[in-house]
């Protein structure tokens, strides 16, 4: 989980308040995981989406 955080420029502490919803999530972190990791920004919202973009 370190190497995660640091790859986000966050800290550990504050990676995993976010993931526990102690902490908000910041528009740069999520952009992060669309632009960097293909993540499918809808699926951010709506679980029953595709969790990666598909071909574009």
């Amino acid at each position: 989980m370190a190497e995660f955080a640091k790859y986000f420029n966050v800290s550990q502490r504050s990676l995993s308040a976010m993931e526990i919803g102690d902490r908000r999530v910041t528009y740069s972190f999520l952009n992060t995981l669309v632009e960097k990791f293909d993540v499918n920004p809808i699926w951010l919202f709506d679980d029953e989406a595709e969790p990666f973009k598909q071909g574009e």
